[in-house]
């Protein structure tokens, strides 16, 4: 301790000023928290990384002004039925076309699908919007 110069110790004693001096065991469990929650965050993000449903778009053909042919890939469990979502859109970025394919269960995990389905006026591109394991009734 240093002395101050009217000849007493700098220190302050415990307790005093309004001071809290915070427990060990508080911060072991503040510290436990939040490694719990950032274990987590971590679990949350992974099982979201990793969709039960994959799609590939492979081709897409403009056939004309009212209807558009694609080609994609869908990665799922075999057993599962998939519906996935079309979209066909105008140079403007209008969705001028849509339309949902349900694959049925096949003997492996990738699916390939080629369809056609009708548009309002001519498509500029074609998307898969998105794909999802068809709800059992």
């Amino acid at each position: 301790m240093t002395a101050e110069p009217d000849g007493t110790s700098g220190a302050r004693p415990a307790g005093r000023y309004g001071e809290r001096r915070t427990s060990r065991a508080g911060l072991l469990v503040i510290a436990a928290t939040c490694l719990a929650l950032l274990g987590w965050l971590v679990w949350a993000a992974l099982a979201a990384a990793t969709p039960d449903v994959r799609s590939t778009l492979i081709s897409y053909d403009v056939i004309d002004e009212r209807q558009v042919q694609v080609r994609f890939s869908v990665t799922a469990d075999k057993d599962a039925s998939v519906v996935c979502r079309l979209e066909a859109a105008a140079a403007s970025g209008e969705v001028v076309g849509l339309t949902e394919v349900e694959l049925e269960p096949g003997p492996r995990e990738l699916r390939q699908l080629a369809t056609k389905f009708a548009t309002r006026s001519r498509a500029a591109t074609v998307t898969v919007a998105g794909c999802r394991v068809r709800a059992q009734d």
